[in-house]
């Protein structure tokens, strides 16, 4: 089927300290916040288009609110939201204006998982430029990855519901997605409980990650994983926890790929997940024992 979709567009994140998690985006991690609305912040980069690429609000309890996807068009977003109805997917929203910066036109639905997605289309852009040379500042969101209990089923869901094609395979461990446009990857899943792993945000090259990564360092927030470079995306990387504990990563120079890619398999190894072998410097992140978010199946009221 054809994409619906071509890239993230926000992650919305909720956490129980609000002004050390927005102060950490803000000033160290090289975002600038945007506006306030109904008890959310929303935070942009400097070198996206895109009104906010992150929003955050407090909670009693660290969760995933919900991500949204950009679609091709309003009438994509209207054939899209009347295919997963005669799906059977549990629609949360009917496609209607949103009331958030940027506006456009679109809807909210469950993933078979319980996520919460939000596919809308005509979001006023802003106006960017990109970051000063030698900044280390994010250019804008890169992809995000979730944990899921069986990857090929939740691969073969988002192929057949939103269009998104196989980029490539470590194992049957983890699989990268892409949608409409030649960027390897906006989206991942890796095994585990249904649950975020990661936010990735892309920065111009691998100079400019190496003086986010410095920035962060003097900041005394040292990486958990990286700098290294990724084979599947063949990505440099960097990975940090913000304040609150999400697993965030700095990367540049993801791959694009042609229109008739045909998608790889990996071996789940070490010089596979970094080719360079200098990830070991710092990690591969650990995780705590995986909990399913508590945010799944669950209707965020804003």
């Amino acid at each position: 089927m054809p994409a619906y979709v071509s890239h993230v567009r926000y992650v919305a994140l909720a956490v129980p300290d609000l002004l050390t998690e927005a102060e950490f985006f803000e000033t160290t991690w090289g975002l600038t916040r945007e506006a306030e609305h109904e008890g959310c912040l929303y935070f942009a980069a400097r070198g996206s288009a895109e009104p906010f690429i992150l929003r955050l609000r407090q909670t009693a309890e660290r969760r995933t609110d919900l991500f949204a996807l950009a679609a091709l068009s309003a009438a994509h977003v209207d054939q899209l939201h009347d295919s997963l109805t005669s799906e059977g997917v549990e629609i949360v929203s009917t496609p209607a204006a949103l009331e958030q910066p940027g506006g456009g036109y679109g809807f909210r639905f469950f993933d078979f998982e319980g996520r919460l997605v939000e596919v809308s289309a005509d979001v006023a852009q802003r106006r960017s430029s990109p970051p000063e040379p030698r900044s280390g500042l994010p250019l804008g969101l890169s992809h995000v990855v979730f944990h899921a209990p069986d990857v090929s089923a939740t691969v073969a869901w988002y192929e057949e519901h939103l269009g998104l094609k196989v980029s490539d395979w470590l194992d049957q461990f983890m699989c990268f997605m892409r949608g409409h446009g030649p960027k390897h990857h906006c989206m991942a899943f890796v095994a585990g409980a249904p649950t975020l792993n990661h936010v990735a945000f892309e920065l111009a090259n691998m100079d400019e990650m190496m003086r986010g990564m410095g920035r962060m360092m003097k900041a005394r927030m040292p990486p958990k994983w990286g700098p290294g470079r990724h084979t599947a995306g063949d990505n440099s990387f960097a990975y940090f926890n913000s304040p609150a504990g999400f697993m965030i990563e700095y990367t540049a120079e993801v791959e694009s790929l042609p229109e008739d890619w045909t998608p790889r398999s990996f071996p789940r190894a070490a010089d596979v997940m970094d080719q360079w072998g200098t990830g070991r410097l710092a990690g591969p992140a650990d995780y705590p024992p995986l909990k399913p978010d508590p945010a799944l199946w669950v209707a965020c009221e804003v």
